[in-house]
């Protein structure tokens, strides 16, 4: 094979790795936009919360967080479902909404997509002009049931791109979550109404225990999601790749640190690159989790490069006088993993 039949399946390999990335990139986006919708709906939960300001707020942040066309909360009957939360951009609610076999599907199901309007769904579909939704049934008490769901018209929204089961699975930790949060709604009401009643210490007991297992279940969720934010991909053979997208906290370094120094031992890898084009600032504690990340690796036999250095951030960096000291940065991530492959060749010819 020629130089230059070698150089252009390269490039085609450096491409087709580059949109693979890139892709990745923008699903774990996504997977922030989750997890900052999960996060938020605690934020304003006082004694004055309700049910129905509650169903309100989750639906608002799926349209703000997520860019979802709409998102209603309904409660299900005995042969219809009624609104609970409902987009004000749709008019007026209906009365109910019913079909054929609705509420038996929703009940049987309990969960998942529609990415066209068919089936006992297709009334859910017609009622909110939506052809692609997801849906989850939640039971924050026994006696009340409720359907949440959001979706898109397919006809005219941007995201044209069908649901798949990795959109239902974090479709239901929201839905999960606004179950629990709910739940504790309906608690702090029932601890209002029982103020005065004598055994009022015992039931605030049990609802303490309750509200501390919801806690610990919460917070695994989000270690979850904090993990899935910090993959560590093998671009090329014996060459590693950590997409780094938004801040740089404390825990979140540990979780970096982590994932690539296992990954390292696995795969015996000899270069790192750390892309940060999607990180957006990048202060002086950010900049030293990084320089610690690069220290761990080098210990290990991997030298690490920098690649996504966006204008504002390296002008944020000289202004706080951070330096990077030996470790190389590159503009792009096509530039980075070339540089990785010719030290590789250099080590491989001596």
């Amino acid at each position: 094979m020629s130089d230059e039949d070698l150089l252009r399946k390269q490039s085609q390999l450096l491409a087709q790795r580059e949109a693979e990335l890139n892709a990745l990139r923008r699903q774990h986006e996504r997977a922030l936009s989750w997890w900052s919708t999960f996060h938020a709906l605690d934020s304003d939960l006082d004694a004055q919360t309700n049910l129905q300001s509650t169903c309100d707020r989750w639906c608002g942040l799926l349209l703000d967080e997520l860019d979802f066309q709409a998102a209603a909360v309904l409660r299900i009957g005995d042969d219809a479902v009624e609104v609970l939360s409902w987009p004000s951009h749709l008019g007026e609610p209906p009365a109910a909404i019913a079909g054929p076999g609705l509420v038996a599907e929703l009940r049987a199901r309990r969960g998942g997509l529609l990415n066209a309007p068919e089936g006992p769904l297709a009334a859910l579909a017609g009622a909110l002009r939506l052809e692609r939704f997801l849906w989850c049934t939640i039971a924050p008490r026994p006696d009340l049931e409720l359907l949440a769901l959001a979706g898109f018209d397919a006809r005219t929204a941007r995201f044209r791109v069908r649901f798949v089961e990795a959109d239902v699975e974090q479709f239901q930790w929201v839905a999960r979550h606004l179950e629990t949060v709910l739940r504790n709604v309906l608690l702090m009401q029932t601890l209002a109404q029982h103020e005065r009643v004598q055994q009022m210490h015992e039931t605030l007991a049990r609802q303490r225990e309750e509200l501390e297992q919801r806690l610990a279940t919460i917070t695994d969720q989000a270690e979850t999601i904090r993990r899935l934010s910090t993959p560590v991909l093998e671009l090329w053979d014996g060459v590693l790749v950590l997409p780094i997208i938004g801040a740089i906290d404390p825990h979140r370094a540990e979780n970096i640190m982590e994932g690539l120094l296992t990954r390292l031992v696995a795969t015996r890898a000899r270069s790192v690159i750390l892309d940060i084009t999607g990180v957006d600032t990048l202060d002086a504690a950010a900049a030293d989790h990084v320089l610690r990340v690069t220290r761990a690796a080098s210990l290990l036999g991997a030298r690490c490069v920098l690649t996504g250095v966006r204008p504002a951030v390296a002008d944020a960096l000289v202004g706080l006088g951070v330096g990077f000291g030996d470790l190389r940065a590159f503009r792009d991530l096509r530039a980075g993993l070339r540089h990785c492959l010719q030290e590789q060749a250099a080590r491989a010819s001596r």
